[in-house]
């Protein structure tokens, strides 16, 4: 091995130091160029705003409020018709009552058994086209009431029945030459039909009481079957 003097020797460490000098200064530097960024990085974490529930905005109303208010709204008394005299139209006010008889379509009439009632009328007499006999029509009071019906079986059927007798009241309290259209209403309701001069009220849809206005004031009731007439 070949020996190194004290002088190269003494240049050599001097190197040695110099360099590890050199590397630990550049370790330092990036050290602190490491925690630089570092820092850096923290204090941008630190400033980004952390996220916030969506804006909530208030109505005033607790929760629930206004599904009990919408359902309160529902339930709010609806502003309802007055009740009609007498109830709701039904099958007793489809009857002309004359003297005493009531008087319905459908049913059989008997102008003999009812003279002493209703007195004797005035005859109109037709062939019957089914069934053979005599259509026949009843008149009684100088022709203002009258009961017309079809020859069936052997009898007289009542198809319509009419009355134009002043001052003649139906059960409800309209009266012939008095009551109003708006009054008629008032007691029988909305009709099923209206005509120009005419309200009609319809029981099964074949049998109609119907009644005719002049002048604005009750002039005739007429209780037919339409399916006949």
């Amino acid at each position: 091995m070949k020996k190194i003097s004290i002088g190269l020797a003494a240049l050599l460490l001097a190197a040695a130091l110099a360099a590890c000098g050199a590397e630990k200064d550049s370790t330092e530097a990036a050290e602190k160029t490491t925690g630089a960024v570092r820092t850096q990085e923290a204090s941008e974490k630190e400033t980004v705003p952390a996220e916030t529930e969506p804006a909530v905005i208030s109505t005033g109303i607790a929760p629930g409020e206004d599904t009990k208010a919408q359902e309160s709204a529902s339930q709010a008394p609806t502003e309802e018709e007055p009740p009609l005299p007498g109830g709701a139209v039904s099958e007793e006010d489809f009857v002309i009552v004359y003297h005493g008889v009531e008087l319905r379509v459908g049913e059989i009439f008997d102008a003999e058994a009812q003279k002493e009632s209703m007195g004797v009328p005035v005859t109109e007499q037709g062939q019957a086209c089914i069934g053979g006999g005599y259509d026949t029509n009843y008149y009684y009071d100088d022709s203002t009431v009258g009961v017309l019906t079809i020859a069936r079986d052997g009898a007289q059927v009542i198809y319509d029945v009419y009355t134009g007798e002043a001052g003649y009241k139906t059960a409800r309290g309209a009266e012939i030459g008095v009551s109003t259209r708006e009054e008629v209403r008032a007691l029988y309701g909305e009709p099923t039909s209206s005509a120009v001069a005419a309200d009609k009220y319809s029981l099964n849809g074949t049998t109609v009481l119907s009644f005719s206005f002049s002048g604005g004031i009750l002039s005739e009731i007429d209780l037919s079957d339409t399916s006949i007439s």
